[in-house]
């Protein structure tokens, strides 16, 4: 119970924990995006498609 009295090593457990895991997401959104290529480029919307509202 004597850890409990000492949050330090608790806070620098947690934000050593959030720094890798967005070292991780980072890395891996690298990865795909070098190995997919970025994305294709989406036709513009016409004045109609912006106007009409969206029927569905």
């Amino acid at each position: 119970m004597s850890t409990l009295d000492d949050p330090l090593p608790w806070v620098r457990t947690v934000a050593a924990r959030l720094a890798i895991s967005t070292w991780r997401r980072t890395r891996n959104r690298v990865r795909a995006q070098s190995r997919h290529g970025p994305q294709a480029d989406l036709p513009e919307l016409s004045a109609d498609q912006v106007a009409g509202g969206g029927t569905a």
